[in-house]
Protein backbone atom coordinates (compact mmCIF):
# COMPACT_ATOMS: atom_id res chain seq x y z
CA UNK A 1 0.00 0.00 0.00
CA UNK A 2 1.41 3.21 -1.11
CA UNK A 3 1.78 6.11 1.35
CA UNK A 4 -0.96 8.53 -0.26
CA UNK A 5 -3.26 5.67 -0.03
CA UNK A 6 -2.36 4.94 3.92
CA UNK A 7 -2.53 9.03 3.99
CA UNK A 8 -6.46 8.91 2.60
CA UNK A 9 -7.37 6.10 4.43
CA UNK A 10 -5.68 8.12 7.65
CA UNK A 11 -8.66 10.86 6.52
CA UNK A 12 -11.42 8.83 6.22
CA UNK A 13 -10.92 7.21 9.61
CA UNK A 14 -10.75 10.73 11.70
CA UNK A 15 -13.74 11.57 9.50
CA UNK A 16 -15.99 8.60 10.70
CA UNK A 17 -14.39 8.80 14.26
CA UNK A 18 -15.77 12.51 14.40
CA UNK A 19 -19.08 11.79 12.52
CA UNK A 20 -19.84 9.40 15.15
CA UNK A 21 -19.35 11.71 18.32
CA UNK A 22 -21.27 14.22 16.23
CA UNK A 23 -24.36 12.26 16.55
CA UNK A 24 -27.23 13.90 17.86
CA UNK A 25 -27.82 13.42 21.58
CA UNK A 26 -31.28 12.38 22.19
CA UNK A 27 -29.81 12.09 26.12
CA UNK A 28 -30.75 14.94 27.97
CA UNK A 29 -28.30 13.84 30.60
CA UNK A 30 -25.46 13.40 28.33
CA UNK A 31 -21.76 15.04 29.63
CA UNK A 32 -21.00 17.40 27.66
CA UNK A 33 -17.77 16.78 26.21
CA UNK A 34 -14.29 18.13 24.28
CA UNK A 35 -12.82 15.80 21.85
CA UNK A 36 -9.18 15.84 20.54
CA UNK A 37 -8.08 16.31 16.84
CA UNK A 38 -4.77 16.03 15.59
CA UNK A 39 -5.11 19.95 15.42
CA UNK A 40 -5.73 20.13 19.61
CA UNK A 41 -8.83 20.63 21.35
CA UNK A 42 -12.24 21.41 19.91
CA UNK A 43 -15.62 20.62 20.78
CA UNK A 44 -17.91 18.22 18.59
CA UNK A 45 -21.32 19.24 16.53
CA UNK A 46 -24.24 19.71 19.42
CA UNK A 47 -21.27 19.66 21.98
CA UNK A 48 -20.15 23.42 20.82
CA UNK A 49 -21.56 24.95 23.68
CA UNK A 50 -21.08 28.14 25.07
CA UNK A 51 -23.35 29.75 27.83
CA UNK A 52 -25.83 30.64 26.07
CA UNK A 53 -26.47 27.99 24.81
CA UNK A 54 -26.20 25.53 27.45
CA UNK A 55 -28.57 27.80 29.45
CA UNK A 56 -30.98 27.53 26.36
CA UNK A 57 -31.32 23.46 26.74
CA UNK A 58 -30.90 23.83 29.80
CA UNK A 59 -34.57 25.95 30.55
CA UNK A 60 -35.79 23.36 27.49
CA UNK A 61 -35.10 20.78 29.84
CA UNK A 62 -36.66 22.86 33.24
CA UNK A 63 -40.12 22.79 30.83
CA UNK A 64 -39.79 19.22 30.37
CA UNK A 65 -39.14 18.24 33.68
CA UNK A 66 -41.68 20.59 35.36
CA UNK A 67 -44.79 18.95 33.16
CA UNK A 68 -43.74 15.82 35.09
CA UNK A 69 -45.15 17.29 38.23
CA UNK A 70 -48.00 18.92 36.48
CA UNK A 71 -50.24 21.43 38.49
CA UNK A 72 -47.58 21.03 41.05
CA UNK A 73 -45.07 23.37 39.35
CA UNK A 74 -46.80 26.75 38.22
CA UNK A 75 -45.70 29.92 35.11
CA UNK A 76 -44.42 31.53 38.05
CA UNK A 77 -41.86 28.51 39.24
CA UNK A 78 -40.80 28.00 35.91
CA UNK A 79 -39.50 31.83 35.24
CA UNK A 80 -37.61 31.58 38.91
CA UNK A 81 -36.06 28.32 37.60
CA UNK A 82 -35.47 30.37 34.53
CA UNK A 83 -33.71 33.36 36.60
CA UNK A 84 -31.55 31.23 38.55
CA UNK A 85 -29.86 28.93 35.48
CA UNK A 86 -28.79 32.67 34.31
CA UNK A 87 -27.27 32.77 37.43
CA UNK A 88 -25.65 29.76 37.26
CA UNK A 89 -24.33 29.61 33.58
CA UNK A 90 -23.04 33.02 33.93
CA UNK A 91 -20.30 31.62 36.77
CA UNK A 92 -19.59 29.04 34.64
CA UNK A 93 -16.44 28.95 32.88
CA UNK A 94 -16.78 25.48 30.80
CA UNK A 95 -20.19 23.08 30.69
CA UNK A 96 -18.07 20.07 30.29
CA UNK A 97 -18.94 17.20 32.79
CA UNK A 98 -22.75 18.82 33.14
CA UNK A 99 -25.52 16.36 33.24
CA UNK A 100 -27.89 18.54 31.91
CA UNK A 101 -31.65 17.11 32.59
CA UNK A 102 -29.74 16.39 36.30
CA UNK A 103 -28.92 20.50 37.01
CA UNK A 104 -32.23 21.38 35.28
CA UNK A 105 -34.18 18.79 37.60
CA UNK A 106 -31.87 20.51 40.67
CA UNK A 107 -32.72 24.08 39.67
CA UNK A 108 -35.97 23.49 39.02
CA UNK A 109 -36.27 21.91 42.82
CA UNK A 110 -34.54 25.06 44.45
CA UNK A 111 -37.06 27.72 42.41
CA UNK A 112 -39.99 25.31 43.82
CA UNK A 113 -38.95 25.16 47.49
CA UNK A 114 -37.41 28.31 47.89
CA UNK A 115 -40.03 30.60 46.18
CA UNK A 116 -43.73 31.19 46.46
CA UNK A 117 -46.29 29.33 46.42
CA UNK A 118 -43.65 26.77 47.17
CA UNK A 119 -43.68 23.00 46.43
CA UNK A 120 -44.23 20.79 49.92
CA UNK A 121 -41.84 17.73 48.56
CA UNK A 122 -38.78 16.67 50.32
CA UNK A 123 -35.37 16.07 47.75
CA UNK A 124 -36.17 12.44 47.94
CA UNK A 125 -39.91 12.72 46.49
CA UNK A 126 -39.59 15.33 44.14
CA UNK A 127 -36.51 12.58 42.85
CA UNK A 128 -38.67 9.99 42.43
CA UNK A 129 -41.37 12.04 40.45
CA UNK A 130 -38.52 13.56 38.14
CA UNK A 131 -36.81 9.94 37.74
CA UNK A 132 -33.73 11.53 38.67
CA UNK A 133 -30.91 10.82 41.34
CA UNK A 134 -31.79 12.61 44.70
CA UNK A 135 -27.76 12.34 45.44
CA UNK A 136 -26.69 13.64 42.00
CA UNK A 137 -29.74 16.69 42.82
CA UNK A 138 -28.29 17.72 45.91
CA UNK A 139 -25.03 17.32 44.20
CA UNK A 140 -26.00 20.21 41.43
CA UNK A 141 -28.28 22.14 44.32
CA UNK A 142 -25.00 22.52 46.22
CA UNK A 143 -22.98 24.02 43.27
CA UNK A 144 -26.14 26.17 42.29
CA UNK A 145 -25.82 27.76 45.65
CA UNK A 146 -21.86 28.42 45.35
CA UNK A 147 -22.72 29.83 42.27
CA UNK A 148 -25.27 32.23 43.64
CA UNK A 149 -23.05 32.68 46.22
CA UNK A 150 -19.84 34.31 44.07
CA UNK A 151 -22.56 36.64 42.24
CA UNK A 152 -24.26 38.28 45.66
CA UNK A 153 -27.43 36.58 45.34
CA UNK A 154 -29.18 34.50 48.29
CA UNK A 155 -31.63 32.09 48.33
CA UNK A 156 -35.14 33.32 50.85
CA UNK A 157 -35.46 30.49 53.09
CA UNK A 158 -37.32 27.53 52.31
CA UNK A 159 -41.66 27.81 51.60
CA UNK A 160 -42.81 24.56 51.65
CA UNK A 161 -46.16 24.06 53.99
CA UNK A 162 -45.75 20.28 54.80
CA UNK A 163 -48.97 21.15 57.19
CA UNK A 164 -51.05 21.97 54.16
CA UNK A 165 -50.19 18.40 52.28
CA UNK A 166 -50.41 16.49 55.31
CA UNK A 167 -54.02 17.33 56.45
CA UNK A 168 -54.86 16.90 52.88
CA UNK A 169 -53.91 13.47 52.67
CA UNK A 170 -54.56 12.29 55.71
CA UNK A 171 -58.09 13.88 55.21
CA UNK A 172 -58.12 15.68 58.52
CA UNK A 173 -60.64 18.64 59.19
CA UNK A 174 -58.85 22.37 58.13
CA UNK A 175 -60.29 23.32 61.33
CA UNK A 176 -57.42 22.22 63.06
CA UNK A 177 -54.84 23.94 60.40
CA UNK A 178 -54.44 27.19 62.61
CA UNK A 179 -53.70 24.96 65.81
CA UNK A 180 -50.48 23.44 63.75
CA UNK A 181 -49.57 26.59 62.04
CA UNK A 182 -49.41 27.82 65.87
CA UNK A 183 -47.23 25.43 67.19
CA UNK A 184 -44.90 24.99 63.98
CA UNK A 185 -44.58 29.05 64.79
CA UNK A 186 -43.71 28.01 68.19
CA UNK A 187 -41.24 25.38 67.48
CA UNK A 188 -39.41 28.23 64.97
CA UNK A 189 -39.29 31.03 67.58
CA UNK A 190 -37.71 29.06 70.42
CA UNK A 191 -35.38 27.38 67.96
CA UNK A 192 -36.20 23.59 69.41
CA UNK A 193 -35.71 21.09 66.91
CA UNK A 194 -33.41 23.20 64.79
CA UNK A 195 -31.26 19.97 63.26
CA UNK A 196 -34.78 18.58 62.35
CA UNK A 197 -35.80 19.69 58.66
CA UNK A 198 -39.56 21.25 57.70
CA UNK A 199 -40.69 17.66 56.78
CA UNK A 200 -40.08 15.65 59.80
CA UNK A 201 -41.13 19.11 62.38
CA UNK A 202 -44.44 19.07 60.59
CA UNK A 203 -45.18 14.93 60.52
CA UNK A 204 -44.41 15.71 64.72
CA UNK A 205 -46.82 18.54 64.59
CA UNK A 206 -49.50 16.53 63.44
CA UNK A 207 -49.26 13.40 65.61
CA UNK A 208 -49.36 15.78 68.54
CA UNK A 209 -52.35 17.54 67.28
CA UNK A 210 -53.94 13.98 66.33
CA UNK A 211 -53.12 12.68 69.73
CA UNK A 212 -54.34 15.66 71.75
CA UNK A 213 -57.74 16.01 70.50
CA UNK A 214 -58.26 11.92 69.67
CA UNK A 215 -58.85 12.77 66.19
CA UNK A 216 -60.46 9.71 64.05
CA UNK A 217 -60.72 9.08 60.27
CA UNK A 218 -63.74 8.65 58.35
CA UNK A 219 -64.15 5.40 58.93
CA UNK A 220 -64.32 6.56 62.86
CA UNK A 221 -61.03 4.30 63.49
CA UNK A 222 -58.32 6.55 64.88
CA UNK A 223 -55.59 7.61 63.29
CA UNK A 224 -52.30 5.69 63.76
CA UNK A 225 -48.67 7.11 63.51
CA UNK A 226 -48.21 4.74 61.05
CA UNK A 227 -50.99 6.91 58.93
CA UNK A 228 -48.66 9.78 59.51
CA UNK A 229 -45.53 7.91 58.22
CA UNK A 230 -47.19 6.82 55.68
CA UNK A 231 -48.00 10.59 53.89
CA UNK A 232 -45.21 12.09 55.24
CA UNK A 233 -42.66 9.67 54.21
CA UNK A 234 -40.80 10.33 57.94
CA UNK A 235 -39.99 7.14 59.57
CA UNK A 236 -42.10 6.55 62.91
CA UNK A 237 -38.60 6.15 64.89
CA UNK A 238 -38.21 9.87 63.39
CA UNK A 239 -40.80 11.18 64.27
CA UNK A 240 -41.09 9.66 68.05
CA UNK A 241 -37.35 10.95 68.39
CA UNK A 242 -38.14 14.55 67.04
CA UNK A 243 -41.09 14.86 69.86
CA UNK A 244 -39.70 12.78 72.47
CA UNK A 245 -35.85 14.91 71.99
CA UNK A 246 -37.04 18.59 70.80
CA UNK A 247 -40.64 18.99 71.55
CA UNK A 248 -41.52 17.06 74.55
CA UNK A 249 -39.82 19.63 76.95
CA UNK A 250 -41.45 22.37 75.50
CA UNK A 251 -45.07 20.97 74.56
CA UNK A 252 -46.43 23.27 77.56
CA UNK A 253 -44.96 26.27 75.70
CA UNK A 254 -45.61 25.34 71.97
CA UNK A 255 -49.42 25.11 73.31
CA UNK A 256 -49.76 28.19 75.24
CA UNK A 257 -51.91 30.47 73.26
CA UNK A 258 -53.09 28.45 71.20
CA UNK A 259 -55.72 29.06 68.87
CA UNK A 260 -59.43 27.51 69.72
CA UNK A 261 -60.73 24.84 66.94
CA UNK A 262 -63.88 26.54 65.43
Amino acid sequence: MGEDQRHFEDDDHDTRHHEAIDESLDDGNRDWCQITSRDGPRESGRNRVDSDTGLQKCNLLIIKVADKLGNQIGPGTKKQASTLAQHYFRAQKNMRGKKMKTLAAAILYTAATHYPPGVPLRVNEFAVLVEEDFRQINRYRTRLRKALETQGVQLPNPVRDFLSRYIQDLHIPWKYKGIMDHLLDRVKFFGVAGSKGDAVVSATIVWMVIERFKLQKRSSKPYTLADVQKVSHTAESTIKACYHADLQSMEDKLWEGHPEVQ
